[in-house]
């Protein structure tokens, strides 16, 4: 071994208990190496006190086998010193440190002094411990698994390696003293780490910071490993000195560290657009934490890139300030240089001519603002989403065949001011590509075997079937987005046939495999198609419906057990569910069945509908204001899933939700006070009688109206009978059937002398009876996400005669609606184009003069913008007398601001109204046109927004009242 002095040598010489133990240590191992056994690892104690321990075993890994060691760079090995009356030549002077540092001599502790390594750049996000740099390249990872150690290992002091060294003709050499390096082994150059310690560290614990280091104890010591641990280290500490002390076996290899100054007062200035608490939470730099000039590079550019994502494209934060303090605390200020906002006023497009400029903005995120966004600010200049942009246009051109297409930023001309940016972007179109062959590469399971297609199947996917739902043909000019549409097709009729893991396109991308010619504009399509099995549906499963009834569930999925899975039905069925509105969150999983003996059934599956039960109840108070139904106030009580039959058994029924909770009916109680209008209405609904198709409605009310020059208040009740007529089965149109009945006191009073004539006709009580019939329509291209849909309604109604009471009339009315959405970014902005129509006609037979006011059909103010509230028709004493005919229209387009909160409409209302539909002003055409803004507040006023319009007549009649304002606040009771 190698000495460090006689007085060391005599102390570690071994006593007679200790070679007894050598020698039986050594039988031991002779007799497991013959007969056969493993010796690695097998070592022996010294009773020396001061010998240290040996290198801890290898950790555990997964496959049972010793995780590897990071290759070290080869080094000269030192020959072993000789013992004694022995004589060797000289050594060679020992390797060269990296920074032309030398290792010390053997015995000496030596003091370093490392030169901190500058600034890294930062890791992005909020302040967090920062994670070991990566080894240099030609270094080995630190998480890497290390290789076993080298054949030639040191053993504890006073016994020699098991297997000694090895001669040259092979025979066993002489086995090398304690701490002796065996001069064949590279690695054996460097000492072993017995300890490592740290001196100084008062915030940091020495535990954690030996996590940080790459070199370990019970390993070698790595030079080049030990330059990257003082880079980390100097993320925590100011000054750091290294001090290696020659032990028994090994070095304590010791940091000597100077903490950094603790910063007790943290200053930030210059930040507007930023408030003090969001630049903070972006530092590292914190007070009551050492200060890290590393933190502080970092910092300056995450607040840097905060900025910009603000679209302060030319923010700056210099170097901060750092003060010392009375005390050595550090004061730091960050200074933040915030620039211009700054805003796209244009986007030059250079070099395109098949597609127009619109086309390529549709598919852009960067915008140029238009006039209310100017005003609001809300539009901005982003770099990286520039970048992004230019993407998303050579995609564009993919799509459209241009394959070879080119797109790059040209120009950012920005203004003097630095507000503005004008931004030019280059395109080279080249030639499109048409389509040559068009292939699909069908895998399918052998026919007979189980979850094999059927013959349909077969004859279904055949290629002329498969070319026929692909639809992009040979000779086309290939188009990106019907190629996209035609995978869509063939993997949804795949999936409508139960084969549910059907793979269509690449199997990483699932595109359309392009395939081009040489000196060609022709590219091949390739579609691979992996079938996979095809699946029946054991059963279907609803888990987590706690309160609500399985029959609730089970009645908005379309399809069930034992026959094919047709997956679209299934996910048709969730969102069906989801629309019940009754749970906070509704999903489907679909697993493979299980038999009795818990193993799976081959070509079966189970689906599983998993639920959490949300609030159905909801108690509102709210104000609403309207330039129709003046200020009104309301209390009201919904209950979505209410069940009538579920009274509550105790106070914990109540509590928890389960009372009157479970069977889908709705439960509607409406006390609605105002100064125009006040109403009562109790309201119950059943969907499904005793598990049929018809539907059950009753309605309790009564309702008083003050208009000009009398008061009707009106008290009665209704019940109703709805059927299903039609329901396709992907949901998208449904056709239903209604009849009600109602019965209603009517009281006409306080009629002033100069009100309408027709006030004075049906003065006092009336009593109405009346039967109604009505067809409603809906429809939709998709259940799931739709982008148009329609509703229309179609209602019949006669009054009196065979059904008695006091009004002898009939009337027939129909409003309807349809809504395009135009476009929805990224953020889900949803543009949206909205028609109406409401139409009605309405006469008097019999021994009734004429149809009542408050069944006549009245338009302005909400329901015919640019004209006050009822000022649109016939009046009498200056009054609005209402018409027995009426068509309204109604175009809006909505371009939303901000997302669910703030929306611009544009708008244009027409329509007619008069007497009668055969009086002389029947179609006398009104036109008015207007913009609006919405303001959703649904914390407050629940789903109706906040709606201020501003419209002009452009075409009225000399009767008519214009009214350029209209507006309502809160919800349309």
């Amino acid at each position: 071994m190698l000495a460090g002095s006689e007085g060391e040598a005599n102390r570690e010489r071994p006593s007679p208990g200790c070679l007894r133990m050598l020698l039986s240590g050594v039988a031991l191992l002779l007799i497991a190496a013959c007969l056969g056994a493993p010796v690695d690892g097998v070592a022996l104690r010294t009773a020396s006190a001061d010998a240290p321990p040996p290198p801890p075993p290898p950790a555990w890994t997964p496959s049972g086998r010793q995780p590897t060691v990071p290759a070290v760079p080869v080094q000269p090995a030192i020959p072993a010193r000789p013992r004694a009356g022995g004589r060797v030549p000289a050594a060679p002077p020992p390797p060269a440190w990296p920074g032309s540092r030398t290792r010390p001599a053997p015995g000496q502790p030596v003091l370093r002094d490392i030169v901190p390594p500058q600034p890294a750049p930062p890791n992005r996000g909020p302040a967090q411990p920062i994670p070991p740099r990566p080894a240099p390249p030609g270094q080995p990872q630190p998480s890497q698994p290390r290789r076993p150690a080298p054949p030639a290992q040191p053993a504890p002091p006073g016994l020699a390696p098991s297997g000694g060294a090895t001669s040259a003709e092979g025979r066993p050499g002489p086995a090398l003293s304690p701490g002796a390096v065996d001069a064949r082994d590279p690695a054996a150059a460097r000492p072993f780490i017995r300890r490592i310690e740290f001196e100084g560290n008062l915030l940091y614990a020495s535990e954690m910071l030996k996590t940080r280091l790459r070199n370990k104890e019970g390993t070698r010591l790595d030079p080049v490993m030990l330059d990257l641990d003082m880079e980390e280290l100097y993320r925590y500490f100011r000054d750091i000195q290294v001090v290696e002390e020659q032990v028994a076996g090994g070095i304590i290899l010791r940091f000597r560290v100077s903490e950094n100054p603790l910063i007790l007062k943290l200053d930030i200035r210059g930040n507007d657009a930023l408030d003090n608490a969001e630049v903070r939470n972006l530092l590292r730099t914190r007070e009551g934490f050492p200060l890290s000039p590393y933190h502080l590079a970092a910092d300056r550019e995450d607040v840097e890139e905060a900025y910009r994502l603000q679209g302060h494209h030319f923010a700056n934060v210099p170097e901060p300030e750092v003060i010392t303090l009375p005390g050595g605390g550090r004061r730091v200020i960050f200074t933040v240089v915030e620039g211009p906002a700054v805003a796209v006023s244009r986007i030059v497009f250079r070099g395109n001519s098949h597609l127009a400029q619109k086309d390529l903005l549709e598919v852009m995120l960067t915008e140029t603002p238009n006039f209310i966004e100017n005003i609001i600010g809300d539009l901005v200049f982003r770099q990286h989403v520039l970048e992004q942009d230019l993407v998303a246009i050579k995609q564009l051109y993919r799509s459209e065949g241009f394959l070879d297409a080119e797109v790059a930023l040209d120009d950012l001309r920005f203004s003097d001011d630095k507000s503005r940016v004008e931004i030019s972007i280059s395109i080279i179109e080249h030639q499109p590509y048409t389509v040559g062959n068009v292939e699909f590469e069908v895998e399918r399971l052998d026919p007979g075997k189980v979850a094999s297609p059927t013959a349909d199947d077969i004859a279904t996917f055949t290629d002329e079937g498969l070319q026929a739902l692909y639809g992009l043909k040979s000779g086309e000019r290939f188009s990106g987005k019907k190629a996209a549409k035609g995978l869509k097709e063939i993997r949804e009729t795949y999936f409508k046939r139960s084969f549910l893991n059907a793979a269509v396109g690449h199997r990483r991308t699932g595109e359309t495999v392009l395939r081009g010619r040489e000196k060609e504009l022709v590219v091949d399509l390739v579609i691979p198609i992996n079938e996979g099995p095809k699946f029946r549906l054991a059963r279907i499963d609803f888990v987590g419906n706690e309160y609500t009834r399985d029959r609730i569930l089970r009645r908005e999925v379309k399809t069930g057990p034992g026959g094919y899975v047709d997956r679209n039905k299934l996910d048709r069925g969730l969102a069906g569910i989801r629309r019940l509105n009754y749970f906070d969150r509704a999903t489907l999983r679909l697993a493979d069945a299980v038999g009795p003996n818990g193993e799976v059934i081959e070509g079966w599956k189970q689906a599983t509908y998993e639920v959490v039960e949300g609030s159905t109840g909801n108690v509102s108070f709210g104000v609403s204001l309207a330039t129709d139904g003046g200020l009104a106030a309301s209390i009201q009580f919904q209950k979505r899933n209410f069940d009538i039959t579920r009274w509550p058994t105790s106070l914990a029924d109540i509590e928890s939700g389960r009372a009157w909770t479970g069977a889908g009916q709705e439960f509607d109680l409406l006390l609605n006070p105002g100064t125009q209008v006040s109403q009562f209405r109790l309201r119950f609904r059943e969907p499904r009688v005793f598990g049929s198709k018809y539907s059950f409605e009753v309605s309790l009310y009564r309702r008083i109206a003050f208009r000009d020059g009398y008061e009707v208040d009106r008290t009665g009740y209704s019940l109703g009978i709805g059927y299903p007529l039609f329901r396709a089965d992907d949901d998208t149109l449904a056709l239903l059937s209604e009849i009600e009945w109602r019965h209603e006191l009517v009281d006409l009073d306080d009629i002033d002398p100069d009100s309408i004539p027709g006030a004075f006709l049906f003065e006092n009580e009336n009593e109405i009876r009346s039967l109604a019939v009505s067809l409603s329509m809906v429809t939709r291209d998709d259940f799931i996400k739709p982008t148009f849909e329609t509703q229309a309604r179609l209602s019949a109604e006669y009054m009196g005669g065979q059904l008695g009471g006091d009004l002898n009339m009939w009337s027939v009315s129909g409003r309807g609606s349809a809504t395009w959405l135009v476009h929805e970014d990224d953020e889900g902005k949803k543009h949206r184009l909205i028609g109406r129509v409401n139409a009605g006609i309405a006469e008097a037979f019999d021994d009734t003069p004429e149809v009542p006011p408050y069944e006549r059909f009245f338009a302005g103010g909400r329901t015919f913008r640019g004209f006050d509230f009822r000022g649109v028709g016939p009046h009498a004493n200056n009054k609005p007398t209402g018409g027995e005919f009426m068509l309204t229209t109604s175009l809006e387009y909505e371009f939303p601001l901000v997302r669910r909160t703030l929306s611009i409409v544009a708008f244009t209302d027409q329509g007619t109204l008069a007497s009668s539909i055969g009086s002389s002003t029947a179609w006398k055409w009104r036109v008015t046109a207007g913009l609006g803004l919405r303001f959703a507040i649904p914390f407050l006023l629940g789903d109706r927004p906040i709606a201020l319009d501003f419209a002009w007549p452009i075409f009225s009649e000399d009767e008519d009242e214009p009214g350029l304002f209209s507006f309502s606040l809160g919800r349309d009771l």
